[in-house]
């Protein structure tokens, strides 16, 4: 992908509200992208499914997709681009998703940069732990679960690791019990995978 020579690049620290230990991601995406896209890459990089609605509050001005029975938005947001917005350094915006749990996402610029001519664009270069499970309630009912999640995702590990290793000690006819793929583990962030998933979003031109 070819970029001009001077095409801008921002360095992104996206931080949910309310929640510690602090559940975080860092982005490079470039300055042509428009707030549509920043959506679907935000609900990559986060982890969350696309199921409910969504707002971007910047410079005290919403944005958003329009949907049926949600809220309408007074511009574009595939024509609003972030380099309209001409922000400055460590100037922040929000980004809330569902409305219902109320996820509140502080976004700040970190740096603003030139394009890497090598790179693909947008790249996560940083984060730590999973996202909430979508219905699980705001953040009060998720600092509630968060130790209960932790504890239960470490017994399961265990648990299959266990069986792993009495495998081999089975009779002939004896089947092994059953162990389930660990669930939701709170503190689980594959950066890897998140930037495979970026990457074929990229290259397909912003289709998932």
């Amino acid at each position: 992908m070819l970029y001009s020579p001077n095409a801008v690049v921002y360095q992104l620290k996206i931080t949910l509200r309310g929640i510690s230990p602090l559940i975080w991601r860092r982005l490079l995406v470039r300055a042509d992208t428009s707030i549509a896209e920043l959506h679907h890459i935000l609900q990559l990089v986060m982890g969350w499914t696309n199921s409910h609605l969504h707002r971007f509050l910047i410079h005290g001005k919403e944005y958003g997709l329009a949907y049926d029975g949600g809220p309408g938005f007074a511009e574009d947001p595939r024509q609003s681009r972030l380099r309209d917005f001409q922000f400055r350094l460590h100037e922040r915006f929000l980004y809330e998703y569902d409305f219902g749990d109320n996820w509140q996402h502080d976004m700040r610029v970190e740096q603003i940069v030139a394009a890497d001519r090598q790179c693909i664009y947008p790249i996560c270069i940083g984060g730590k732990r999973a996202a909430p499970p979508e219905e699980c309630g705001r953040v009060e009912a998720y600092l509630a679960q968060w130790r209960h999640w932790k504890y239960n995702f470490l017994y399961r590990r265990l648990q299959a690791s266990s069986v792993d290793r009495a495998g081999d000690i089975f009779a002939d006819g004896e089947e092994e019990e059953e162990v389930n793929e660990p669930g939701y583990a709170p503190d689980h962030f594959d950066r890897r995978a998140v930037n495979a998933q970026l990457r074929r979003r990229a290259v397909r031109g912003g289709q998932p």
